[in-house]
């Protein structure tokens, strides 16, 4: 795992999919939607696949609640000014619902955690913040 910290953006794989999603030619939105999806009809989600629900559920967040995360104000403004506020809303049940998987047991990325139990109860508490921020 390519963390350095419990952040959100404090891991290697979470900035390699902020500048994927950055770099798309496709509807974000719409990418939103396969990823959330795609935590909903799968048993079990990779680390990469539980880290985009984490990454996509935190745009939402700074979109809707203006959440302040640094590199989202430092690095990507203009793909903050792509994403569209209404369409974005509709889809905060839906990172909920997926972020609950990823801090269950069906999430590689949930079980890397536990294995640091200095850093697991931090990391989870920011993830059920999250959670009530879109809630």
């Amino acid at each position: 795992m390519g963390a350095w910290g419990i952040g959100i953006f404090e891991d290697d794989a979470a900035l390699d999919i902020l500048d994927e999603i950055n770099d798309m030619d496709e509807d974000i939105v719409e990418f939103m939607q396969q990823i959330f999806d795609y935590a909903m009809k799968n048993s079990y989600l990779d680390y990469d696949e539980s880290v985009s629900i984490v990454v996509c559920s935190a745009l939402i967040d700074y979109k809707i609640n203006k959440t302040y995360y640094e590199i989202l104000i430092e690095d990507y403004e203009e793909l903050i000014l792509l994403i569209e506020q209404t369409e974005i809303e509709l889809l905060s049940n839906e990172a909920v619902e997926a972020l609950r998987v990823v801090i269950s047991e069906k999430s590689e990325l949930s079980e890397l955690w536990k294995e640091n139990d200095d850093d697991y109860p931090k990391w989870r508490k920011n993830m059920l913040q999250l959670i009530n921020r879109l809630t």
